[in-house]
């Protein structure tokens, strides 16, 4: 009985090793970071226009 469950422990870390290593080939395992990639920095840049300024497309023409 003690060597039927040696070899069953075996058998099953073998397999549980199989499916692994089938999982990583499927999903194409983790991927590395590269150092030479830049940082994702984002800048929030907002322009807030005066409203007594008149663009140059709105301004009223004399007649």
């Amino acid at each position: 009985m003690k060597f039927f469950k040696k070899l069953m422990r075996i058998i099953v870390l073998i397999f549980l090793i199989l499916l692994a290593t089938v999982g990583v080939g499927l999903s194409g395992g983790i991927p590395t970071p590269s150092s030479g990639r830049k940082e994702n920095t984002i800048e929030i840049r907002t322009e807030i226009e005066e409203e007594d300024e008149e663009k140059p497309d709105q301004q009223i023409k004399p007649q």
